[in-house]
C-alpha cells in the first residue's frame, strides 16, 4: 500500500496509481469518491465509491460541461436552455413567439395566418382580435373575411360580405365593415351585412388603416377640387373640408388620399397650361379643425407620380414613383420642404409593394419580394433583410399591429404574418 505525504504518493515498486493517492482502507485510488470533473471530451464524470472516474450523461445541445456539471451555454428561458437565434418560441428573446414562423438569426420569419384564400388576397384591416382580408372566390366575386390574427395556417370561414367582381373593402371601424362596388360605397354591421346600406356621400371612402378612426371620410366626386366629409358610423355628418386650388394653376389633380385617425392626408399636383407640374405638395386636415390645412411637404415637382403609401403615428411614407421610399415626419412635417429620401430601392424592378413604420423603424417590401427594416434616423447603416420571396399586392397592403406585420400573398393565396 502506498503512503501519502505532502501531496505525494509513494508507491511500492510493484504498484502504480494513475492520478492521485487517497489514504483509505482501499489503498491508492484514481479520485476521491463522489467528486466531479469534465473529461477531455467535455463529458461529465463522477468518481465512484471505488475511486475511479465514471462517465455520466453527455450534455444536451446548448449546454456544456463545467466543473463536472452540464451548464446552459445559451439562454435559459423558463428553466429550459434555448438558442434564441433559432428557437421559434423564444426568437431573439425569451417568450418571443414566431406564431408558426421559423426563427433565423434571432428574427422571426413569415408564417401563414390563413391559406387557400382565393385569388388577389389582400389584408385590409386589423383590430385587437382579427385580421380582415378580401379575396376572389371561384366565381370571381370579391368577398370579405376575417380570422383570429394568431391563427396558424387556418382556413376561410364563411364570408362576412359577399361582393361582386369589382368590390373593394376600405376598412373596418368597430363592428362596421365598409365596402365599395363600381364607385358606390356601402357599410354593414359585421354579422348582419345588410342593415346599414349605402354611405351618405357621393364618392369613394378614403382608405384608412389600423388603428381605426372614430369617423370615416368620403370625398365628393362631383366637384373638381378636394372636397370631403367625415361621417360617423351612424351616417351623421361630423365635419366637411373643401378647398379651391390657386387661380394661377391651369389645372390640378388629387392623385392620392389617406386617413389616419381622424386626419386626412392628400397629395395635390398643380399644372401650367402645358400640363407641366408646377407644384406637388402633401397636405393634411383634421376633423377637429377644418378651417386650415397643414402643408406637410412640397418641392416634389419632378415627382408628379408620387403617392401616399402609409400614414402612421411617426410619419407619412411616400412612393416617389422613381424608385425611392420617401418619409415626412409627423406631427409637424417638413414645413413645405421636400420629403426625406429614406432609401433608394435596390430591387429590379425598383417598385414598392408596401411600407409601414412603428416606433422602432420602417418596414417595406420591394418589387422582388424582399422585406427590409431600418431605423428612420439612419436607414443607410441600419438596413437589414427580414424575409425573401414575398409576393405582395401593391400599395396600402402591408399592415401592422403592435406585434406583427400582415399582408396578402397573391402568389401563394395566403394571408401572411411576420412577428416583429
Amino acid at each position: 500500500m502506498g503512503t501519502c505525504s505532502s501531496g505525494t504518493c509513494t508507491m511500492p515498486a510493484a504498484q502504480t496509481c494513475p492520478n492521485v493517492c487517497v489514504l483509505s482502507a482501499g489503498g491508492c485510488k484514481d479520485c476521491t469518491p463522489n467528486t466531479k470533473q469534465c473529461s477531455s471530451g467535455g463529458i461529465p464524470q463522477l468518481c465512484s465509491s471505488g475511486g475511479t472516474w465514471q462517465n455520466q450523461t453527455a450534455c444536451a445541445t446548448g449546454t456544456s460541461c463545467l466543473a463536472g456539471d452540464c451548464k446552459c451555454s445559451q439562454t435559459t428561458c423558463g428553466g429550459a436552455c434555448v438558442d434564441t437565434g433559432s428557437d421559434p418560441k423564444n426568437c431573439g428573446s425569451c417568450g418571443h413567439d414566431c406564431l408558426g414562423g421559423t426563427c433565423s438569426g434571432g428574427q422571426c420569419q413569415p408564417s401563414a395566418v390563413v391559406s387557400n384564400t382565393g385569388d388577389n388576397v389582400r389584408a385590409f384591416a386589423i383590430d385587437s382580435t382579427y385580421v380582415y382580408y378580401q379575396a376572389q372566390d371561384s366565381t370571381g366575386f370579391v368577398n370579405a373575411y376575417r380570422i383570429d390574427k394568431r391563427t396558424v395556417n387556418g382556413s376561410n370561414s364563411p364570408p362576412l360580405y359577399v361582393g361582386t367582381y369589382s368590390n373593394n373593402f376600405p376598412g373596418v371601424i368597430g363592428s362596421t365593415l365598409f365596402s365599395s362596388d363600381r364607385g358606390g360605397c356601402g357599410m354593414c354591421n359585421i354579422g348582419s351585412c345588410s342593415t346599414l346600406g349605402a354611405t351618405p356621400g357621393t364618392g369613394d371612402i378614403i382608405p384608412f388603416k389600423n388603428p381605426a378612426p372614430r369617423y370615416f371620410a368620403q370625398y365628393d366626386d362631383l366637384v373638381n377640387r378636394t372636397s370631403f366629409t367625415w361621417y360617423s358610423t351612424t351616417k351623421v355628418s361630423e365635419a366637411h373640408y373643401s378647398e379651391i386650388p390657386p387661380y394661377t394653376a391651369s389645372s390640378w389633380e388629387y392623385p392620392s388620399y389617406f386617413a389616419f385617425g381622424d386626419v386626412v392626408y392628400w397629395i395635390r399636383t398643380l399644372f401650367d397650361a402645358g400640363y407641366n407640374p408646377t407644384d406637388v405638395s402633401l397636405y393634411s386636415v383634421g376633423v377637429s379643425n377644418t378651417t386650415q390645412s397643414s402643408h406637410l411637404a412640397g418641392s416634389m415637382t419632378p415627382l408628379a407620380g408620387v403617392v401616399i403609401v402609409d400614414v402612421n403615428a411617426q410619419s407619412v411614407l411616400l412612393d416617389s414613383g422613381t424608385g425611392e421610399l420617401l418619409r415626412v415626419p409627423l406631427p409637424g412635417g417638413k414645413g413645405g420642404a421636400a420629403p426625406d429620401v429614406l432609401v433608394t430601392l435596390s430591387a429590379t424592378p425598383a417598385t414598392l409593394e408596401g411600407a409601414v413604420e412603428d416606433a422602432t423603424g420602417v418596414y417595406w417590401i420591394e418589387g422582388d419580394g424582399t422585406m427590409y427594416q431600418c431605423s428612420a434616423a439612419n436607414c443607410t447603416t441600419s438596413k437589414k433583410n427580414l424575409a425573401l420571396g414575398l409576393n405582395c399586392n401593391g400599395y396600402l397592403f402591408l399592415d401592422q399591429d403592435t406585434s406583427a406585420l400582415y399582408w396578402g400573398d397573391i402568389g401563394t393565396h395566403q394571408v401572411m404574418r411576420l412577428v416583429k
